[in-house]
């Protein structure tokens, strides 16, 4: 049979032009409807054990365009060397169907909207055949056709099973999930056609209201952030204008910061700044200087700020920006020529009324006065309010460095009194040793916790006997070593598996991504306070609230840093500098009234707290901008 060559839409056009496949099957082997339902269940979370009529799955010809195109493009690209196999005609089965979607949400189970779910079924040696066709990157060619078909039917995401194959380093996935949004179901039949398309459903109120959105790559943070934003949104009843608008950031800006290194060439490095938004204030965000900065990742952060911000009631919006670099390999010097090219870069973005940066990962006190000194040049005058997290000697706060982890030990102290338990022997399990992480160790052993495991990027400790926390900030930030190689550390393991071991308390304060669908049923905590950003995937959210894990949110749990880094905004404009003492019951006080207002809206419209505290922080934003109206 004479091959086939196939049109791929859009920008998979670009890298697989001449992509030539096997003969087509004919005809296509009937859909497995027992397969469909057991495939459908998976989808829905494992566990349901629904039978699922053959008239509520759509043919073939029902499918949107994108459908259309992956379920012509998925049985010739794995029959395209089936023939190797010994499967002259390899089996592939494809369905679609409208299914309730169900969420637990504290403890009780509601239906929410359908949900379409395109289920393709591929079989076992998919991997294998397709490596035979194309050796190089063989998984990247269908990961891009499939991309492509959802931008043409205008959806974000798809999502695979947990079964998978490992062939010669590449992973092959069983089932791909598309995920639509549709129509909601009565009674199991679907409302209106069985088309999967996209429905916006305006209602007359001036409002509207939202389909089920499309389920966000799990290790996307700003999918994950968007996704939080939806619920939070629907649950508040937002304005279709003031949704819209919250929802998008303010500005991107990208550089390319060209930096002469200290071997005589010269190298460029990429760098963003994203300002989420100014509603309520100057925009207000650290700056990361790490290997794996993405523009997601920076829009995310920008947003988390805006909520985070809002939920403590401090004046500020949000805004983020980060340089792909990897600091531990520069020297200092190329360190200060890239912190201030990029600082120059934005010198007319930047300012105490405009937009605030401060250190976050990669960064610190040093990086910070660089960037004051390099804005302060540019406008001819000492400007300290310009940045916050400098050194106590150039305007910054007092109490500062320990912010953030005082502001976990404080949401800690408000779960276990609500929760009626005592802080005196609490154990606790700290993922990641940073200044977040490590803060926080040392003021909660001071305060009674006992903390028993400890985590950094080379790896975790964990000891049931507890860790004495001041001679382990010693040992790796004194003498440099290994936090691993700490003597009498206990047992050995990686930085993600400590998250997992039996405590009471657990603080992830690492990065984001740690607890995720596959393994947040391995969470043993009672309370869970995130010190990190986005630690926690939206599709680990409703397993760790099925545990009945209490969850402190990001947006509360570290917003501790942001407080005190207003504080020092307020002190380095009035000039006139506060006690430590003075700093922390300011904290105190901000973070306590913080914790209590979300805990009585979760409680008031019966939701899990970090859907509460999206709702308290939206709800300020968008009250804010009513008031401000549209200048326009």
């Amino acid at each position: 049979m004479p091959a086939v060559a196939i049109s791929i839409p859009r920008r998979c056009r670009a890298t697989t032009t001449n992509l030539r496949l096997g003969p087509v099957p004919t005809p296509y082997p009937p859909p497995n409807y027992s397969r469909m339902n057991t495939y459908a269940n998976q989808g829905e979370g494992g566990t349901a054990t629904r039978t699922f009529p053959p008239s509520l799955f759509l043919a073939p010809s029902d499918f949107c365009e994108g459908c259309r195109f992956l379920h012509s493009f998925l049985p010739r690209a794995i029959s395209a060397r089936g023939a190797v196999r010994g499967n002259s005609s390899p089996y592939f089965s494809a369905a679609s169907a409208l299914l309730p979607r169900t969420t637990r949400v504290g403890g009780a189970i509601t239906k929410t909207p359908g949900v379409g779910v395109c289920i393709f079924s591929l079989p076992r040696y998919f991997l294998t055949s397709f490596r035979h066709s194309f050796p190089a990157r063989p998984f990247k060619i269908v990961h891009l056709a499939v991309r492509s078909a959802l931008r043409e039917c205008r959806l974000a995401s798809y999502t695979a099973s947990p079964a998978k194959w490992q062939v010669d380093g590449w992973v092959a996935r069983q089932i791909l999930y598309l995920r639509h949004a549709t129509k909601h179901m009565e009674t199991g039949r679907a409302v209106g056609p069985r088309r999967c398309v996209e429905h916006v459903v305006p209602s007359n109120q001036g409002e509207f209201r939202m389909s089920q959105p499309p389920a966000p790559e799990e290790m996307n943070v700003y999918q994950n952030a968007e996704a939080r934003f939806e619920v939070a949104a629907q649950k508040l009843g937002l304005e279709q204008g003031i949704y819209r608008y919250l929802k998008y950031p303010s500005k991107e800006i990208t550089l390319y910061i060209p930096v002469g290194m200290d071997n005589g060439s010269l190298e460029v490095f990429i760098g963003y700044r994203v300002l989420h938004s100014t509603v309520r204030g100057p925009g207000k965000g650290g700056i990361r200087f790490a290997p794996d900065v993405s523009i997601d990742e920076v829009r995310a952060l920008a947003t988390w700020m805006t909520w985070k911000c809002a939920v403590v009631d401090i004046p500020f919006g949000g805004a983020k920006g980060g340089i792909i670099c990897d600091p531990r390999k520069m020297s200092r010097g190329e360190l200060e020529r890239l912190t201030r090219r990029y600082t120059a870069e934005l010198a007319d973005w930047l300012g105490p009324e405009r937009d605030i940066p401060a250190p976050d990962v990669g960064t610190g006190e040093q990086t910070m006065a660089w960037v004051m000194d390099t804005y302060s040049m540019h406008h001819r005058q000492a400007t300290t309010a310009v940045v916050t997290g400098k050194p106590i000697e150039l305007g910054g706060s007092r109490g500062r460095r320990e912010a953030t982890g005082r502001g976990v030990m404080i949401c800690c102290d408000k779960a276990l009194a609500k929760l009626g338990m005592k802080k005196e022997n609490t154990s606790v399990v700290i993922q990641g040793f940073g200044n977040v992480g490590s803060m926080a160790a040392d003021l909660m052993q001071k305060a009674g916790y006992k903390i028993i495991g400890l985590a950094d990027i080379g790896g975790g400790l964990y000891n049931e006997k507890g860790f004495d926390v001041p001679k382990v900030i010693d040992w790796v930030y004194t003498q440099k070593k290994p936090l691993q190689d700490y003597p009498g550390g206990g047992t050995k393991m990686s930085s993600r598996d400590v998250l997992f071991q039996k405590c009471d308390v657990l603080i992830p304060a690492a990065i984001e991504n740690q607890i995720t669908e596959k393994n947040a049923s391995q969470v043993q905590a009672r309370v869970m306070c995130e010190g990190a950003n986005g630690p926690t995937t939206w599709q680990a959210d409703a397993i760790i609230d099925a545990k009945g894990v209490f969850t402190i949110p990001d947006i509360l749990g570290n917003a501790g840093g942001v407080t005190v880094s207003y504080f020092e905004w307020v002190q380095d404009r009035q000039g006139f500098f506060w006690r430590e003492s003075e700093v922390n019951e300011r904290l105190l006080d901000v973070m306590e009234n913080a914790f209590d207002q979300v805990v009585r809206y979760a409680e008031t419209h019966k939701v899990n707290n970090r859907i509460a505290a999206y709702m308290v922080a939206i709800d300020r934003v968008a009250n804010a901008l009513k008031m401000r109206g549209i200048y326009a």
